[in-house]
């Protein structure tokens, strides 16, 4: 979800995965709606892009619990940071974010925030018209840790009185591809559009959840952290039987990750 550059931005969102042998299904319902209790939810059309997740070869960002990241689509570039999760009151996550097109400015930003945390990092790039930003950053010592593409569909959520939006809805198809195999990843994301909404977004999650339960269950992990252990299950061997034909995860598999990153230090 794009924000304007600024130094430190809060993103305040909550997660629920969809856990079912129909998830095109449930998205396709959760789309179609127009209200939602006391909520509206006005169309936000779909989008799809590519996402490119970078650490240093010793993982620094990682340990600090850090995320870079460049997104292709969308008819241009973006480069975000990303803050370690903080679990709020309201049952959501906020976190530190930094996005904007990808500039000479959005590079400094995020090179003076990551300086200022004590984070030893190469000073990302600036754009160079003749290198593609991922092929730029790996120049400047940064390695993939983790590649997918997402089909996006946006809905804005309003009081049922009209005004400002709240929020924004969307439902995410996420694709990870490791070793040669493809895994879907299916799941609602509300984003809190300020501080004062950010209760609101769970308001609307235990609406979802009342209606969808248990094909609908929250996910306190996000996309990147998912994806991490996913490929460390993938190479263990820990994934057979937990997928379905059409690569969409299991509520095994995802009950066998929640027990991975319950209980695991090394991610």
């Amino acid at each position: 979800m794009p924000c304007p550059l600024h130094p430190r931005a809060t993103e305040s969102e909550t997660t629920l995965i969809i856990v079912s042998a129909r998830p095109e299904q449930i998205r396709d319902n959760i789309v179609a709606l127009a209200t939602v209790g006391e909520f509206t939810l006005a169309p936000g059309g779909t989008i799809e892009y590519e996402d490119f997740y970078f650490d240093t070869p010793a993982r620094e960002l990682r340990t600090h619990r850090w995320a870079l990241r460049i997104r292709s689509g969308m008819g241009g570039c973006l480069f975000a940071l990303k803050g370690p999760s903080r679990r709020t009151e309201w049952g959501g996550v906020e976190r530190i974010e930094i996005e904007a097109a990808w500039s000479e400015e959005a590079s400094r930003r995020i090179s003076d925030e990551l300086t200022s945390r004590g984070v030893a990092v190469p000073v990302p790039p600036a754009p160079d018209p003749n290198i593609p930003p991922v092929g730029a950053m790996k120049q400047a010592g940064f390695q993939v840790i983790q590649a997918r593409r997402t089909r996006r569909d946006l809905k804005l959520v309003l009081r049922a009185s009209g005004g400002e939006a709240l929020a924004e809805l969307v439902v995410d198809l996420v694709r990870y591809s490791f070793l040669g195999r493809e895994f879907w990843h299916w799941e609602l994301e509300i984003e809190a559009k300020s501080p004062v909404t950010a209760a609101q977004t769970q308001a609307l999650a235990d609406l979802f959840l009342a209606e969808y339960s248990p094909e609908l269950r929250r996910w306190n992990h996000g996309k990147l952290l998912t994806g991490l252990v996913l490929a460390k299950l993938l190479q263990a061997g820990m994934l057979e039987g937990l997928v379905r034909p059409d690569n969409t995860l299991t509520a095994a598999a995802y009950d066998r990750l929640e027990q991975y990153l319950n209980r695991s230090d090394d991610l």
